[in-house]
């Protein structure tokens, strides 16, 4: 079995959305991801040496170069998930994960705010891709439902599962080689 990092959305608190939930639940429970070691940093507090937290600008993407947290031993070897930068713990996992041909599962949500009424990554989520293309690992993209006048967004449910699971199959069985990110919309 391989391993997978969740990239899901936060809301304007710092918690994770209700649909990120529901997708991390429905994947977890889902027999085809049994096996897997799934990654899901939002599960707990974690520390950064952004000021802002998820400010793309900002030039840490998780490097002992780029990290700015003064606690040099935080950045070297296994993470402490809770005090080191968690854009430090996020590349260090991804990087085991691609060593074992891990991938990344990103969640694109629905907006459906007047001013957007569209896919959407939260600011985290921007960092986890600009660290993840750094790295080289695989990205299955799962956007979110709209209802059919597509003016508010459906619920993840088993099906949004179901067509990962057949994806991320037939990129094992094509040798895990293509690293090019992987759009999933139903």
């Amino acid at each position: 079995a391989g391993s997978s990092f969740l990239s899901l959305p936060l809301d304007k608190n710092g918690k994770s959305t209700p649909h990120a939930i529901m997708f991390a639940l429905l994947l977890r429970d889902h027999p085809s991801f049994k096996d897997y070691i799934v990654h899901f940093p939002n599960a707990w507090d974690r520390s950064t040496c952004d000021t802002e937290w998820t400010n793309f600008d900002h030039p840490c993407r998780g490097t002992t170069d780029t990290c700015e947290i003064e606690d040099e031993e935080l950045k070297t070897g296994v993470p402490n998930e809770r005090i080191c930068c968690w854009r430090y713990s996020f590349r260090w996992q991804l990087q085991r994960g691609k060593d074992t041909n891990g991938m990344m599962i990103q969640v694109r949500e629905f907006d459906h705010s007047p001013s957007v009424r569209g896919h959407i990554l939260g600011d985290g989520q921007k960092i986890e891709t600009d660290i993840a293309k750094d790295v080289g690992v695989k990205v299955f993209e799962i956007y979110q439902g709209k209802t059919i006048n597509k003016r508010w967004a459906k619920d993840f449910d088993e099906k949004h599962i179901n067509v990962l699971a057949e994806q991320v199959t037939n990129w094992y069985d094509t040798g895990c080689d293509d690293v090019k990110s992987i759009d999933i919309k139903l």
